[in-house]
């Protein structure tokens, strides 16, 4: 059904039959990640996503970024390149486990990079420029995001999405950048 939802709206959109504006939804075609799926969660100063359909919780911002509520929306933390290499992605959630662990609810090596099935699940293909949610997920233009899953085409590349068109290609895994997005199984209660 993606694709199919996929397929049409490029054929109406190159017909001008059908239009969106930059980071909209196009209202004729079924939503695969509607707000109601989601539900915001906050613990300390973390602004996070609550799954309902595939039960992960995500960073609402990707790494690098907060949550700043006066504004409704994600800031850069001050100094902070949003590309990350793989290596370097690969340990980002550490990061969030030994700064965040707010009263014990986060556990120690909790957050990790998706596999590119869990990446993929925020994919909206109703949307573009970005595909996913940008009500629930805000501030994504676009950018590409590391999965932790290896290309098999190719020994030295790693699957990531486009979030601007939703597609899921290969990376070279070692001087490319990419953003990332944390995950982990389950919800912070």
């Amino acid at each position: 059904m993606n694709k199919l939802n996929l397929t049409l709206f490029s054929v109406l959109l190159s017909l001008g039959i059908a239009s969106v504006a930059h980071g909209e939804c196009h209202p004729n075609l079924i939503r695969q990640a509607p707000d109601s799926r989601y539900t915001l969660e906050f613990v300390g100063d973390m602004a996070l996503v609550y799954d309902q359909q595939t039960e992960l919780t995500w960073q609402r911002c990707k790494h690098g970024k907060q949550w700043n509520a006066n504004l409704g929306d994600c800031s850069d933390n001050s100094g902070f390149n949003w590309g990350l290499r793989w290596s370097a992605a690969l340990i980002a959630g550490l990061d969030i486990d030994n700064s965040s662990n707010i009263g014990g609810t986060i556990q120690a090596n909790d957050w990790r990079v998706p596999n590119i099935k869990e990446l993929a699940s925020l994919v909206d293909t109703a949307c573009f420029n970005p595909a996913i949610n940008n009500v629930v997920f805000p501030n994504i233009t676009a950018e590409r995001f590391w999965s932790s899953t290896p290309n098999s085409a190719s020994p030295n590349a790693v699957r990531i999405i486009e979030f601007d068109t939703g597609i899921v290609r290969g990376l070279g895994n070692g001087n490319e950048t990419a953003a990332v997005r944390l995950v982990r199984s389950g919800r912070l209660n």
